[in-house]
């Protein structure tokens, strides 16, 4: 498992082309991305982005459907290895 890993979220907002260049950026790298969306997102990146969901989601290293978008539900990805009971501080 990769060391270093990222969620990017993509919501119904404006600016999604954001994510998906940040995705794209994540791919050069030894990061491992995990992509969350709402179910507006593929809407806002039909409109803003040359990309569809499904593009956005073969550029992350891993992907989630819609109901799986709660804070709690990736607490897991940001354990700290060494002490599985303490969550890693992020700056």
């Amino acid at each position: 498992m990769a060391s270093n890993r990222l969620i990017v979220g993509i919501t119904g907002a404006t600016g999604t082309i954001f994510g998906a260049r940040l995705l794209q950026a994540l791919q050069t790298t030894e990061i491992e991305s995990h992509l969350v969306v709402s179910k507006w997102a593929a809407r806002t990146l039909l409109h803003e982005t040359p990309y569809t969901l499904e593009q956005a989601r073969q550029m992350a290293t891993h992907n989630y459907p819609p109901g799986r978008s709660g804070g709690g539900a990736f607490q897991w990805l940001f354990r700290d290895t060494r002490n599985s009971h303490r969550a890693v501080r992020r700056n």
